[in-house]
């Protein structure tokens, strides 16, 4: 129930990151990408399917 938890609450925040980047523009949207891309590639694949299927 807890990882099940914070599978939630990592999906919640992803969707805010998502709105945050297609709300911003120019070169901080490209950092925030770019920094979304570096943290997706340290986690794990499991859990980096189960954000995304979210």
């Amino acid at each position: 129930i807890r990882i099940q938890a914070k599978l939630t609450a990592l999906a919640v925040n992803l969707k805010r990151i998502a709105k945050l980047i297609s709300a911003s523009k120019g070169l901080s949207s490209f950092i925030l990408r770019f920094l979304f891309c570096r943290v997706q590639i340290n986690l794990p694949d499991g859990l980096w399917v189960a954000a995304r299927a979210a």
